[in-house]
Formats: C-alpha cells, sequence, structure tokens
C-alpha cells in the first residue's frame, strides 16, 4: 500500500492516494504502534516524509490535504 503511494505512476490518480490514506489512517487505529513503528522506520522514514510532502504538493486538491494531515496526526497522536 505505502508502495503505491510512493509510486511516480501516471495512471494512479488523486482518488487512489486518498483512499490509500483513509485505509493507512485504519491500519494506524488498528494495529497502533506497530504500524506507525513501520512508517518512521521503513525505508529510513521514506513513507513518513512521503505523507508530509502531499500537505505541501496536492496538486490543488484539498481532499487529498485532508487525509493526509489527519494522517499525519494520527501518526502523532498514536507515538
Amino acid at each position: 500500500m505505502l508502495a503505491i503511494l510512493s509510486s511516480e505512476d501516471a495512471s494512479l490518480n488523486l482518488v487512489s492516494k486518498i483512499i490509500i490514506l483513509n485505509d493507512l489512517q485504519q491500519l494506524i487505529k488498528v494495529l497502533g504502534t506497530d504500524m506507525i513503528n513501520f512508517v518512521n522506520t521503513e525505508k529510513g522514514g521514506k513513507y513518513k516524509l512521503l505523507i508530509m510532502t502531499f500537505l505541501e504538493n496536492s496538486s490543488g486538491d484539498n481532499e487529498l490535504k485532508y487525509e493526509a494531515l489527519r494522517t499525519i496526526q494520527y501518526l502523532v497522536g498514536h507515538a
């Protein structure tokens, strides 16, 4: 799932990324610290940085920005 977010594939539209971010939030709720540790440490923290970049580079899509913000809040709130 996280590999899809980091993909440069143009066929992935914003809706796919929004859905994946929402799914990631649900995984954080269920798995808690295990999921947080994975996102924070896997590939040197690249995934967390990627999620944070969606806040700035959301292509003008407020829903993507909102889901990225919520995901970061879950990561910080459960840490």
